[in-house]
């Protein structure tokens, strides 16, 4: 007996040795993190938080082995907000997310962004490039719900693999509704399963949690047979309405709302289980990994319970924003912490962020200042420090509570004191959390030196950022402020039939256009967002078969040299055939030698006869070249179909033309819906991706808002058997309510070639017609080369820019004469293409020609490209040639955001206006124009005047002459370009000069 007890000493000892030599060794490790971020969960719903319902016994068992907080807090009562601060480390309110992310409709009411910006600064991008493996499971709602198709996927914000629900994009997990009723199952994804970009798989709703965590357990397992440190977030949609438990949990209860929520949370807790079975029985994942539990906001109201909290989900009062917080990590916390309670820090989801940083070893983003503090000692039971500044929140702009109990604006917590204010200083509440936790006596007048602190703070700190439509203000200042470098907006120009290639043999995108009907023009541009400096490198003849209705110009580099195929006629309609341009040499600004027309037509030399032709372009297969071009079954019919024949060289076809398809096979091709209505298919565009290839063709009618696209797949060997070519049954790109007459694609790479982008025109308008513009969006691919479009992009909604696209740097001061053949150099134009002229004279805003085609004003505007510092000086000439009626023309300044249309960009407007002889100064949203302020001036139209704007802060000082005549404070709008306007007017600008203050 002795022998054996001393021998089990000495076993002991041993495990001693090897328990601490493991935890050594984990130390020397930065450890795995997994947060666990449960959805509408209650304070005192876990019953290791007092909850009495249900029994939460896998998550009392890791708060047994870890350590409970209770004084943490999310930066939201809301969902999408509060995700968007654990990810970053800042207040969501900075990116413009207050509120849940919903349609685009909703989110722009709000004053919302449609998505989190890729530029935020996420915790997963800078661990991923710290070499850990990172993966999220789960509700994500930072982006790509409901309608809003085109949001960044997951695994653009840092994450290696994603798998989530209906709130966001790429693979998706989406819920079934089963009551167990005998009734069959419906469908909750809100939309998301006809927006496509990623793998969707239906199950019960009963069981999404426990797919999530069996992609997180793989995702693990993987990590760790590849000797990779992992970051997971394993983010439940549980315990989220609508409620819909395990069959065997549902019967148990009496189906009210309050039961059915607490059944989801004990069959949520049993399927989290399993991911922490994963950790806690693996010695090695158990020392060195650190599980993080808490809910991202509070309770339902009539499902958890926050008791005795006060309020719940969507208020500021405790019960919304305060929320559980379990730490587990055996080999990473303090010896003595296990199943005690940190009842006295004060800490949030912002300073969870900070302290990974610490605790993973990973610096943060550099010159990116998080609003939370490094708390990771206080996390690991190493100490007891609270968070040093206040909390600040706000509440969401939808939520203003009710009149029995409304919500405040504002609120603050800092040590013991929580106090709430509204914007403009009403309803001040102060209470002491440390004797009155429910908050139910008010000591605002108690305590007035404290009350007068933190409103100061919360005040100054909600000035500081993005006003949202919650803000009593927000209505006069528009929709939101500036826009930031890195988005853009549609349209991005005037237009119709869009092409654009990069050049092979320079670094820089080649838009090519017709030129009024009448030439055709190259636009050389080094960004996607913008069409550059216009190249008219061919004008029409006067007379003769290809003098007029120049349409559809393509530019193609074949065989050394650039060629340009278009359809052109004599004026009339019935009789436009194809030609094509060939440049003397690999310059594709010319000289161009004109080839043509192509015959197109019926036999076997395709002029028996020649038959009316339009949108030709080059299909590349399997070693051959072919024509593909939309055209006429005989003459004078008016029926398009699209056909194809073997090209001999770039300027001849061989063979006898082959039509592919009909024109009707699907209602939705013919030009309006019924099948009284003619079919019409035209624009063909060849689309390669994975070994596969598509033909897009636009159909329904140009003219109308039923314009779309349709899609057609080489499925055989030989293009030119009809057989050989598959139609999609469906359209793939179709109008919206707010986008519409979609159609006449191409598809070109970012500047650095990893994103795929669509560039397309829409219509201006509902009235039949061709008044249109111009919009590019990014596209995506499926894993099987399928291409995936989502929905046409609304006019004026932010998009970030195309990967490796930067803004210019303009250097100042500036000056340009504006003199010339061609626009400076780094100016972009914003107008009809034919309302504007570079001439020796300057440069000629508003100019109507004799007969401009498919004409529409806009409010005409160039826009110097990059932002400039937002205290500046700008000067120049405005030349009214004698217009006495005219109306404005003046400087455009912080100027972001610039499109197609009269107010279509964030930014101040200051102008001159002859016909009433003011100076109007104004500010636009994107959408609208507020007028701030107006003088009157001595305005001589037959002379040149010379407008000055000088702004520094807020203050804005306009002058007409050298004299100063108008004066206002405005502070809304804080960066920006520089750019020049006219409004329903024909002005000569010159002599523009810009200079910091």
């Amino acid at each position: 007996m002795k022998r054996q007890w001393g021998r089990g000493l000495a076993c002991l000892a041993v495990l001693v040795v090897l328990l601490a030599s493991s935890r050594a060794k984990a130390a020397e490790v930065p450890p795995n993190i997994i947060t666990v971020f449960i959805d509408d969960m209650g304070w005192s719903d876990l019953s290791c938080f007092g909850g009495d319902v249900v029994e939460t016994e896998q998550i009392d068992r890791l708060a047994a082995e870890g350590l409970r907080f209770t004084n943490f807090y999310v930066n939201s009562p809301i969902c999408s907000p509060s995700r968007v601060a654990l990810s970053t480390g800042q207040y969501p309110q900075r990116w413009r997310i207050s509120s849940y992310l919903a349609n685009r409709k909703r989110n722009r009411q709000r004053g919302m962004d449609q998505w989190l910006d890729p530029e935020a600064p996420m915790l997963a991008r800078e661990l991923d490039a710290a070499g850990y493996a990172t993966g999220h499971f789960g509700k994500w709602h930072m982006g790509g719900q409901r309608d809003v198709g085109e949001a960044p996927l997951i695994t653009e914000y840092g994450f290696d693999e994603s798998l989530t629900n209906f709130e966001g994009l790429g693979p998706r997990v989406l819920p079934l509704k089963d009551a167990y009723d005998g009734k069959r199952p419906g469908r909750h994804d809100l939309g998301s399963a006809k927006l496509g970009r990623g793998p969707i798989r239906w199950e019960d709703r009963s069981v999404v949690t426990a797919a999530f965590v069996t992609d997180a357990v793989a995702f693990i397992d993987e990590a760790q047979e590849a000797g990779r440190r992992f970051y997971v977030n394993l983010w439940p949609d549980d315990v989220h309405s609508p409620f819909f438990p395990p069959e065997v949990l549902r019967n148990e209860t009496d189906g009210s709302k309050r039961a059915l929520y607490y059944a989801v949370l004990d069959a949520m807790d049993q399927q989290l289980g399993v991911l922490f079975d994963r950790i806690r029985n693996d010695t090695a994942l158990r020392e060195n990994t650190l599980i993080v539990v808490a809910s991202d906001n509070g309770p339902e109201q009539g499902a958890g319970t926050a008791a005795p909290l006060r309020g719940h989900k969507t208020l500021l009062y405790e019960g919304g924003v305060r929320s559980p917080l379990i730490v587990w990590g055996p080999g990473l916390l303090a010896d003595d912490v296990a199943g005690t309670v940190n009842e006295t820090s004060v800490l949030s989801a912002l300073d969870l962020n900070r302290s990974f940083y610490e605790i993973t070893g990973v610096e943060p983003p550099e010159g990116v200042e998080l609003d939370g503090e490094n708390l990771a000692a206080t996390l690991l039971g190493k100490g007891k420090r609270s968070r040093e500044a206040p909390i600040f929140f706000r509440r969401p702009p939808d939520r203003p509570g009710t009149k029995e109990e409304p919500n405040p604006d504002l609120a603050a917590r800092d040590g013991k004191w929580k106090f709430y204010v509204n914007y403009d200083g009403s309803r001040p509440q102060l209470y002491d959390l440390s004797a009155d936790v429910s908050e139910t006596k008010n000591v605002v007048e108690d305590h007035p030196e404290v009350a007068a602190r933190l409103k100061q703070g919360v005040m100054a700190w909600n000035a500081g950022l993005p006003k949202d439509a919650g803000d009593p203000t927000y209505a006069e200042s528009g929709r939101v402020g500036s826009l930031p470098a890195g988005r853009f907006v549609n349209p991005i120009g005037e237009g119709a039939d869009p092409w654009v290639v990069r050049d092979p043999n320079a670094d820089r995108y080649l838009w090519c256009l017709s030129e009024g009907n009448r030439g055709i023009s190259i636009h050389t541009s080094d960004s996607l967002t913008r069409l550059g400096t216009k190249h008219v490198v061919w004008r029409a003849p006067e007379t003769g078969p290809c003098s007029r209705e120049v349409w559809a110009p393509e530019l193609h580099f074949l065989d050394g040299r650039w060629h340009v195929y278009f359809a052109a006629s004599d004026g009339r309609n019935e009789n436009h055939l194809a030609w094509v341009l060939r440049s003397q040499s690999e310059n594709p600004l010319g000289p161009y030698e004109l080839h043509g027309p192509l015959a197109t037509g019926e036999g076997a030399d395709r002029e028996s006869p020649n038959v009316w032709a339009i949108d030709m372009t080059v299909l590349e297969h399997a070693g051959r070249r072919y024509a593909v071009w939309s055209g006429w079954d005989a003459p004078g019919t008016d029926r398009q179909y699209l056909y194809i024949a073997a090209m001999k060289s770039p300027t001849e076809l061989s063979g006898r033309r082959v039509r592919i398809c009909d024109n009707a096979d699907y209602l939705w091709e013919r030009v309006e819906p019924g099948p009284e209505h003619r079919g019409l298919n035209e624009a063909p565009q060849v689309l390669k991706r994975e070994g596969r290839t598509f033909l897009l063709y636009s159909c329904g009618a140009s003219w109308l808002p039923t314009y779309k696209l349709g899609l057609l797949e080489l499925t055989g060997d030989d293009p030119l058997d009809p057989g050989a070519w598959t139609k999609h049954p469906e359209p793939v790109f179709a109008g919206t309510e707010e986008t519409y007459g979609v159609g006449h694609s191409c598809f070109v790479r970012s500047p650095d070639g990893s994103e795929w982008w669509h560039v397309f025109h829409a219509k201006r308008d509902r009235r039949p017609g061709w008044r249109r513009a111009v919009f590019v969006q990014p596209m995506e691919f499926a894993r099987d080369g399928f291409p995936q479009f989502g929905k046409p992009v609304r006019a004026g909604e932010p998009l970030r820019r195309p990967s490796g696209e930067t803004p210019r740097d303009v250097k100042l001061p500036y000056r340009s004469s504006l003199k010339g053949d061609h626009l400076p150099p780094g100016w972009s134009y914003y107008g009809h293409h034919q309302f504007i002229d570079a001439a020796r004279d300057g440069l000629h805003l508003g100019v109507v020609p004799e007969a401009p085609i498919n004409e529409y004003r806009s409010g005409e505007k160039v826009v110097l490209d990059g932002m400039l510092p937002a205290d500046l000086s700008i000067e120049v000439t405005i030349d009214f040639r004698g217009d006495g009626d005219a109306r404005d023309a003046g400087i455009l300044f912080r100027c972001s955001g610039s499109s197609v249309g009269y107010d279509a960009q964030r930014g101040y407007f200051a102008g001159l206006i002859p016909r009433t002889g003011l100076v109007i100064l104004g500010r636009m949203d994107g959408e609208t124009w507020t007028e701030l302020a107006r003088a009157p001036a001595e305005i001589d139209a037959n002379r040149p005047q010379r407008l000055q704007v000088d702004v520094a802060g807020e203050q804005i000082d306009v002058l007409v002459d050298g004299e100063r005549v108008l004066s206002r404070r405005d502070g809304m709008l804080s960066q920006g370009s520089v750019g020049l306007r006219v409004v329903d007017a024909h002005g000569v600008f010159s002599d523009v000069v810009m200079e910091e203050r």
